[in-house]
């Protein structure tokens, strides 16, 4: 699944960050794509333990320009949380309500919920990494 700014929105979560995402300056629309397409990474690093789908694109999405200036806005970090959660959980993903600490990862983010993957997510995966060989 392949989530939108509208299916954000609408669901109840989403509800509860619509100033934000509704807002330009924060390019909400720019984070979905971003967090979509970086699906398959997310998935993937699910089989080891102790890395949550944060941790796994940090990194990344603090080196992007477009992204940077609003990860020290708490309620910005949230909504990046609720889109991962959402992605997670539409593609497979099944919350374990262990949080672990990411600081090793991000120098925004702290805290992060794990995921396991059920076997939608595992089917997902599978052809995820036809599509992208590991060389």
């Amino acid at each position: 699944m392949h989530l939108t700014l509208d299916t954000f929105l609408k669901h109840q979560t989403g509800r509860t960050f619509s100033a934000i995402a509704n807002d330009p300056r924060y390019n909400a629309q720019d984070l979905l794509h971003f967090l979509n397409q970086r699906l398959g990474i997310m998935l993937y690093l699910q089989k080891y333990p102790g890395i949550p789908p944060v941790g796994t694109i940090a990194r990344e999405l603090e080196r992007n320009p477009l992204f940077t200036p609003h990860l020290s806005i708490s309620r910005y970090r949230f909504m990046v949380g609720a889109m991962i959660g959402l992605i997670m959980e539409g593609n497979g993903g099944k919350r374990t309500g262990e949080k672990v600490s990411v600081t090793r990862f991000s120098d925004y983010f702290r805290v992060a919920e794990r995921y396991e993957v059920t076997q939608a997510g595992s089917d997902l995966l599978e052809t995820w990494l036809d599509a992208f060989p590991m060389v």
